[in-house]
């Protein structure tokens, strides 16, 4: 899947990224904690740590023709 594809990217505190629903159902089904599941990894993630991945929505936005402004400075945790 290309990265500018995901609906909501998220990120962890590595810089990995994710689609928000995907990782979301993952660390629910490990029961709030998981391993990380990009192969070669061995971190944990908690949604808790997730952030909008901003980088990856302003190339999303430049890719739609600029609609918009990235999201800018820290963003609230996701909600459960």
């Amino acid at each position: 899947m290309q990265i500018l594809a995901l609906d909501e990217p998220v990120k962890d505190t590595v810089g990995y990224v994710y689609e928000k629903s995907a990782i979301t159902h993952h660390i629910k089904a490990s029961g709030g904690r998981a391993v990380c599941p990009v192969a070669g990894t061995s971190h944990t993630i908690t949604l808790a740590e997730m952030r909008p991945a901003a980088a990856v929505i302003a190339a999303q936005r430049r890719a739609a023709g600029g609609k918009g402004q990235a999201n800018k400075g820290k963003a609230p945790p996701i909600e459960l």
